[in-house]
């Protein structure tokens, strides 16, 4: 229900591209991205991405699971929070104190922690939201997020991306797969 594209927009960091995260058209339902990674229980993580708006004004940040994996889920199967990108403010808080940070031009780095129960597989998911978290703003084929950098680690906050030195591409970056 998604489709991912490379644009011509610069990151923060202003020297690589973005992604563009875009509803299918006429989709109704909730538009995600995500990528499978296997997580040890009992240890912390944090999954962070930089955000900008593009047609879709909040958006999903979740770790995924079913049946509910966390010791510190929300409400959903998982953990996660429903973060406006125009003004950066939660706009659903399922518990999580992670901060969201406008780092300028229009980009925000939203985070989530969580810790597993036990050793599993999760989805690292981005969804297009709306202000209510159901995801139901139809896609028009156009209209989504940009993306840049997201990252997966052990611990409670987000921290500098890890950038080469030759080439500038983050190198701790997850690979999202559409839904």
């Amino acid at each position: 229900s998604t489709t991912t594209i490379n644009n011509f927009i610069l990151g923060p960091d202003e020297r690589t591209f973005a992604t563009k995260v875009v509803g299918d058209s006429g989709v109704t339902s909730r538009k995600s991205i995500y990528q499978s990674v296997a997580l040890q229980a009992n240890v912390k993580y944090t999954f962070s991405v930089y955000v900008k708006e593009a047609g879709f004004s909040n958006v999903m940040l979740w770790f995924d699971s079913t049946p509910p994996g966390f010791l510190d889920e929300g409400a959903y199967y998982g953990a996660g929070d429903l973060i406006n990108i125009i003004d950066g403010t939660k706009t659903i808080n399922n518990g999580q104190t992670n901060p969201v940070i406008n780092v300028g031009n229009g980009w925000y780095r939203i985070s989530v922690s969580a810790t597993p129960r036990w050793n599993m597989n999760i989805n690292l998911t981005l969804s297009l939201g709306d202000a209510n978290g159901n995801g139901t703003k139809v896609g028009d084929g156009f209209s989504g997020v940009y993306l840049w950098n997201p990252q997966i680690e052990i611990g409670t906050v987000a921290t500098d991306p890890v950038l080469t030195n030759d080439s500038g591409i983050p190198v701790s970056n997850v690979t999202f797969k559409t839904t």
